[in-house]
């Protein structure tokens, strides 16, 4: 039996080697069109989030500071000291709602937190506060 490619089958088989081709190449490029848009967007955030630190500490943070800062949220404090650059605040009942607005500003005042404890003595949401600030 003799096998003799004509023109169409010719045609057919470059054809499908084409179709063949075409998709591997689209599949890479998809998968590497994918990888450098992850990177992109992480770069973006990862620019973003250094254009938007800011250090926003305070220049002088002292007892009259924190006296004004904590008069100003409406919490009744008890005592204001100071230990090198750490100051301790002991705050007199407050809420759980309060203590976390309390937290937010003092970060968003460029403050840190070094340690807090807060004890509920009552059982009903009132807690005695001492914070650690830097």
């Amino acid at each position: 039996m003799e096998f003799y490619l004509n023109r169409r089958i010719i045609n057919a088989i470059f054809i499908l080697i084409l179709i063949g081709g075409y998709f591997t190449v689209y599949l890479n490029y998809s998968e590497i069109r994918n990888a450098i848009n992850r990177e992109y967007a992480r770069y973006k955030e990862i620019s973003f989030l250094i254009k938007n630190f800011g250090n926003q500490r305070r220049s002088r943070v002292d007892e009259v500071f924190l006296s004004q800062f904590f008069k100003s949220a409406g919490v009744e404090v008890k005592s204001i000291s100071s230990v090198e650059d750490i100051f301790i605040v002991n705050i007199k009942s407050v809420n759980i709602f309060k203590l976390t607005d309390i937290i937010y500003r003092l970060e968003r005042e460029g403050l840190e937190i070094k340690r807090m404890r807060a004890v509920d003595n009552t059982g009903e949401g009132v807690y005695d506060v001492e914070l650690k600030i830097k």
